[in-house]
């Protein structure tokens, strides 16, 4: 499997993919540059979702 601009967008494959490209020496700027962009878009909405549980009253003091 490579990183291609398919994997490059999932989240947890694109990293152990960019890793493995590191480790060849062969990882351009471009597809380090989208790993990270989706990686940090994948946990922004992650983060969202999380702050919103936490909003809600029956996450918190449930019985």
């Amino acid at each position: 499997m490579k990183l291609e601009s398919f994997w490059a967008w999932m989240p947890i494959t694109n990293v152990s993919l960019a890793i493995r490209e590191v480790l060849k020496g062969t990882l351009g700027a471009g597809s380090l540059a989208v790993v990270m962009l989706s990686t940090l878009l994948a946990a922004g909405m992650l983060i969202q979702v999380c702050v919103r549980l936490c909003r809600a009253e029956r996450v918190l003091f449930r019985r």
